[in-house]
């Protein structure tokens, strides 16, 4: 596994995903600055999942999102469903593919 993944992660490739992440991190600032409210609730949880889902589709898809604007991303909607296990067939249907792969398919 080691020797699979280490071609992605060289020195100049993760400089490349830091600019992307720092992108990122640029339209999550701004999408709050332009709110005309001080104060106002938002959902830790939502928020953060929203950022880490751009982060993703950029630096590993090379897809340019805004989960934040844009609530209905497809992108977004098909990892929270990849990653829902409210139930156990889900839960033992996404872990099946990464320990069994073969049986699964």
């Amino acid at each position: 596994m080691r020797h699979i993944l280490t071609p992605s992660f060289t020195s100049s490739k993760m400089k490349m995903m830091f600019t992307l992440m720092v992108e990122c991190a640029e339209n999550f600032v701004t999408h709050f600055l332009k709110k005309d409210q001080d104060v106002f609730d938002v959902s830790i949880k939502d928020v953060t999942t929203r950022f880490a889902n751009d982060v993703v589709a950029s630096t590993a898809f090379g897809i340019r999102t805004d989960s934040l604007e844009e609530q209905d991303n497809e992108f977004y909607l098909m990892g929270r469903e990849m990653t829902d296990f409210t139930s156990l067939r889900k839960g033992i249907k996404f872990f099946g593919f990464f320990i069994v792969p073969k049986i699964l398919r």
